[in-house]
């Protein structure tokens, strides 16, 4: 009887332990991150209402012009350029997100190629051809877009030499007809982008695939391609860097109208909005929350190295206090910290984000005309 009694106590402890086991692998099998949802809501959340308020920009863009057309005075002047910078800003957003059909079309170099030909627009003033949207259809990305309107209404000499072109120069009327058909056909491109983002959301939210033609993989290689052109382009070239160390100032991008500094704050506040899945006070699943999913003691290092390393480059961003195109001579210190920490938030980015996600990163030489 006692035999029996231990063996049944032997038997219950036992059988305790496998369920114990059980339970326990049970507990530690990870929910899959559903990959879907966070790609949604970037799509919905950030990328979709970008691309409209960029749009709707746009339209205000075309009044301000046409404003500027009806009395080409100095308050309508600079209301023009107001709203050339504010609708500036919502592109430099989007231009985080040029990936998929919207970058195999080009319609960014419609929308913005810089640097703009100034040759070819000041031909096409002092030209015979009518000068509507279907004329700028016709050109050249460099002789339209965000870079060509910049020539017409900023001037180093100040607005009083940029209304005198618009009003007493001889080809004051053509300039200003060259003006409206780039402003509409500014809108014309981001109403289109917009339509084309809606047709492709479809498609970004639910391309789930782990190779190089997968959503996450285009996202992070657009946002990465990015990053190299602020390190290499927006910062590289005017501190010097393809020309012995000797600043070249007015390569810098938005050198007419001085808002280098805050191109480069906003492609970066573009790419963060994705990392972070925030925008225009709605928030979701972002990369970071994958990384998190992700994380182990190495991830655990890489998203709080990601996090700091974008601080660090608002931060520095924060130090420079004149245009870029001055700073490369009278701040150059600071430009170089800015440049490399953005180096810094690239190698984040192309190497340990991409090897914790499994994406390759692939050469981008998305050109176009």
């Amino acid at each position: 009887m006692a035999r029996y009694l231990k063996n049944i106590f032997l038997c219950s402890v036992l059988m305790a332990i496998l369920i114990g086991s059980c339970k326990k692998k049970v507990d530690e099998v990870k929910t899959p991150f559903d990959k879907k949802a966070m790609l949604t809501d970037i799509g919905e959340i950030v990328i979709k209402p970008l691309h409209q308020r960029f749009m709707d920009e746009c339209s205000e863009l075309v009044v301000a012009a046409q404003n500027f057309a009806a009395q080409n005075d100095s308050a309508n002047l600079y209301a023009y350029q107001f709203q050339w910078k504010e609708t500036r800003h919502w592109w430099k957003q989007c231009e985080a997100y040029i990936l998929g059909t919207p970058a195999e079309l080009y319609i960014n170099y419609k929308i913005d190629k810089w640097p703009t030909n100034q040759t070819f627009i000041d031909n096409n003033i002092g030209g015979a051809s009518t000068l509507n949207e279907v004329f700028v259809e016709s050109q050249g990305s460099t002789a339209k877009g965000f870079s060509a309107i910049e020539y017409l209404v900023f001037n180093t000499n100040g607005d009083s030499a940029v209304l005198k072109k618009f009003t007493t120069d001889i080809n004051a009327t053509r300039r200003m007809d060259y003006l409206l058909a780039l402003t509409l056909n500014l809108k014309s491109k981001a109403t289109y982008l917009a339509q084309i983002w809606n047709d492709y959301l479809p498609d970004f939210e639910t391309n789930e695939r782990s190779d190089i033609y997968g959503s996450l993989s285009q996202l992070i290689n657009a946002q990465t391609t990015l990053l190299e052109q602020i390190v290499n382009a927006k910062l590289g070239a005017p501190l010097g860097k393809t020309n012995g160390d000797v600043a070249l100032p007015e390569s810098a991008e938005d050198y007419l109208s001085k808002e280098s500094l805050s191109d480069i704050r906003i492609n970066l506040a573009g790419i963060q909005e994705a990392y972070l899945c925030s925008f225009g006070g709605n928030s979701g699943k972002g990369v970071r929350d994958l990384l998190n999913y992700n994380k182990d003691e190495k991830g655990a290092v890489l998203i709080s190295s990601l996090d700091s390393k974008f601080a660090e480059c608002f931060t520095a961003l924060d130090k420079i206090t004149v245009p870029l195109s001055e700073a490369v001579i009278t701040q150059k210190p600071e430009v170089e910290e800015l440049s490399t920490k953005v180096r810094e938030l690239l190698i984040l980015y192309k190497l340990d984000m991409a090897g914790n996600l499994g994406i390759t990163i692939t050469f981008n030489d998305n050109d176009g005309d």
